[in-house]
């Protein structure tokens, strides 16, 4: 779950913001989480409910959407390679008849994107 380009993922804004306030995985999880399961999240082993990223925010002294917002951008960043890939933009298959989608659903995405930011 990685975003693309030079931005951490989420796990590796969890585990810098821990370690910036000297916090354990287990005080960190608190009596809510296990050590193990801040592990896993650290490591992006696994993908944390929008709860667990609400309660991390917390625990961290940021805003409770500071990681669901960064989640959604990073989905949002799988989506739009995807609908890339898939376009064949430099392929020019879309002008030979393929089966790529439109350059307007693209645009859509990347706007979309933006506008998160």
């Amino acid at each position: 779950m990685t975003v693309v380009g030079r931005e951490q993922s989420i796990g590796e804004s969890l585990r810098q913001l821990r370690r910036q306030q000297n916090l354990t995985q287990s005080e960190l999880g608190g009596e809510r989480y296990s050590k193990s399961y801040v592990s896993a999240l650290e490591r992006d082993k696994i993908t944390p409910s929008f709860q667990a990223l609400q309660f991390f925010a917390g625990q961290l002294g940021q805003s409770d959407d500071y990681f669901t917002t960064l989640f959604e951008q990073t989905e949002h960043l799988k989506q739009l390679a995807v609908l890339y890939e898939q376009s064949h933009i430099n392929t020019g298959e879309r002008h030979q008849g393929g089966s790529g989608i439109s350059w307007m659903s693209c645009l859509q995405a990347l706007i979309m994107l933006i506008c998160m930011r």
